[in-house]
């Protein structure tokens, strides 16, 4: 008798292990969020002399480059960014049926990838990831299409010059503050996101 009691126990201290490790996998999920991270990692955000956060907020497309400067004083970095549209490849995503429900599906958030680069022309520009094999540099999108059919992913990238009003401190996690503006020097967007590093 005792040693079915025993069992009893067993089994039904089995099932609160099993809500632990639930629970527990729960954390590490949450932990994962980049706000979360930041608070454990601490963000670290050098600025630009001048710079203000309500300025930054309410800039408006179309307005100058000298007038950001004069609203947000010179930036801590000036970059390029050339115009691209980029293809992404990787594997579909398996669904595998489940007994608690009609099926979901599972993404491996590390696995391969390829993302091709094209200029503006159509041609592959640049390359990276290893889920494609070959050579693509020089390539057009028609070439691409015929070998590989559509990408799983696409995103435009225009032509823009980016001012940088923020830069990482130590800890690499920080506040990115940028203002883009197109080839006649007119503000065509802001990016205003954390990056976790």
């Amino acid at each position: 008798m005792v040693s079915y009691d025993f069992r009893l126990f067993c089994l039904h201290l089995g099932g609160h292990c099993k809500r632990c490790v639930f629970l527990l996998l729960g954390v590490g999920v949450l932990l994962s969020f980049p706000a979360c991270t930041r608070i454990l990692t601490g963000e670290q955000t050098i600025y630009g002399t001048k710079y203000n956060e309500e300025a930054f907020n309410a800039l408006r497309g179309g307005l100058s480059v000298e007038q950001v400067t004069q609203i947000l004083g010179a930036p801590l970095g000036v970059i390029t960014q050339a115009f691209s549209d980029v293809w992404s490849y990787f594997p579909s995503p398996s669904s595998k049926p489940d007994k608690h429900s009609e099926g979901h599906f599972e993404y491996d958030l590390f696995g391969p990838y390829t993302h091709l680069a094209f200029d503006d022309k159509g041609a592959v520009r640049t390359v990276s990831g290893d889920y494609l094999k070959g050579s693509f540099i020089g390539k057009t999108k028609q070439d691409i299409l015929g070998q590989f059919g559509s990408p799983g992913k696409k995103q435009s990238h225009p032509y823009a010059i980016i001012y940088r009003y923020t830069l990482p401190g130590k800890s690499g996690t920080y506040k990115v503050r940028n203002v883009f503006f197109d080839n006649m020097g007119n503000l065509i967007n802001t990016d205003a996101r954390i990056h976790v590093d």
